[in-house]
């Protein structure tokens, strides 16, 4: 009789622990979905902001290659091919200018020195002539396989000392 009692007695709290269990099952089950949709919004939010600082990248070096090219006379286009090709020979985007800069002083006929480069186009087997009617891709392209014709790592520094000048 004493067992019965109990059950009878204990039958309504189990009851209740049922129903409190029930309830937090489906608070967590709405936290979770809560927390799946906020890492989703969050994901997304974060990819959005990495689009737009992307976005703003391109948009600065837009900025940059054509504030280039207005001072050197180069196409943008053929602006951001040379950029490439000197951030992938390691040097900074930035040395693109003051290299083209030197390479039409020197074209013109003097280094940075003041000092005429005709014979060191020379040794290229170019001219300032032949580089003048090219865009700056081919022109670094000429003078590159002009350079990689002289053996004598000395003898190539001195002729690309005589084009840039020190720096060369």
């Amino acid at each position: 009789m004493l067992a019965t009692t109990l059950d009878l007695q204990a039958n309504p709290f189990l009851s209740t622990l049922k129903r409190v269990d029930a309830a937090v099952a489906g608070f967590h089950g709405r936290l979770v979905t809560f927390s799946a949709a906020f890492t989703g919004i969050s994901a997304a939010a974060n990819m959005v902001a990495g689009a737009f600082a992307k976005f703003g990248s391109v948009l600065n070096l837009g900025g940059q290659l054509t504030d280039l090219s207005a001072g050197t006379g180069e196409a943008v286009g053929e602006l951001l091919v040379a950029q490439t090709a000197f951030k992938n020979a390691g040097k900074e985007g930035n040395a693109l200018g003051g290299f083209i800069s030197k390479l039409h002083k020197a074209i013109g006929g003097l280094n940075e020195e003041g000092k005429a480069t005709s014979a060191a186009f020379g040794e290229l087997s170019t001219s300032a002539e032949a580089l003048r009617g090219v865009g700056i891709n081919e022109q670094i392209s000429i003078l590159s396989k002009g350079f990689a014709g002289i053996e004598d790592p000395a003898r190539r520094g001195q002729v690309a000392m005589a084009l840039f000048g020190k720096s060369g």
